[in-house]
């Protein structure tokens, strides 16, 4: 069995253990900046804040009598089966257009009649508000922790190892493709090698 480590520049040990393979090369990654954490955190809230306004504008327009139209087939003309036939909210909004509000199945277990359109209309409000609820929740939560990603140190997480390599230029062609998709430091480093 070979035990390959990298001792990373905040004194913290990767190891793999192989038992075939020697490695002499890997491609650590350091720890995330905070403002880059910082602006994926944003577009994670600001997201969520989309699903909870949709939802909201959905009951909005439902409330005042918006139309409901029941179709059985997607925009692709695709059929679904039969106890899935769904009720749209659709109106002029882009953002409320063609939302699934209902299935049909959910109105036979309600005991509604999919015919009776003030029921229907009632129980996807309701169904739309408990969607609205967990909305705000993922929201309420995405904020903590964009707080606490705000609070901490400048550099968040730890250095690890993102691929091993016997050769130097795999691991530097490794590390090329890497340092596109992130701004932390990407390193080859040597691997050092305990056992036989």
């Amino acid at each position: 069995m070979n035990k390959h480590f990298v001792i990373h520049p905040d004194g913290t040990k990767s190891t793999r253990q192989s038992r075939n393979r020697t490695y002499t090369y890997a491609v650590a990654v350091g720890p995330d900046k905070r403002d880059d954490l910082v602006k994926k955190q944003k577009a994670v809230v600001a997201n969520f804040e989309a699903s909870y306004t949709r939802y909201d504008d959905i009951i909005n327009y439902l409330e005042v009598g918006g139309e409901i139209k029941l179709r059985n087939h997607d925009y692709l003309g695709k059929m679904w089966h039969a106890t899935e036939l769904r009720a749209l909210a659709q109106s002029r909004s882009e953002r409320v257009y063609g939302t699934t509000i209902l299935y049909a199945r959910e109105a036979a277990e309600a005991g509604i009649d999919i015919d009776d359109s003030e029921a229907v209309r009632n129980l996807a409000i309701t169904q739309i508000t408990e969607y609205r609820t967990s909305a705000l929740a993922r929201v309420t939560k995405a904020k903590a922790k964009l707080a606490e990603i705000e609070a901490g140190p400048e550099l968040q997480g730890n250095w690890g190892v993102l691929t091993w390599n016997s050769r130097r230029d795999l691991s530097e062609k490794a590390a090329s493709a890497f340092r596109t998709k992130t701004t932390s430091d990407v390193v080859v480093v040597e691997v050092e090698r305990v056992g036989a």
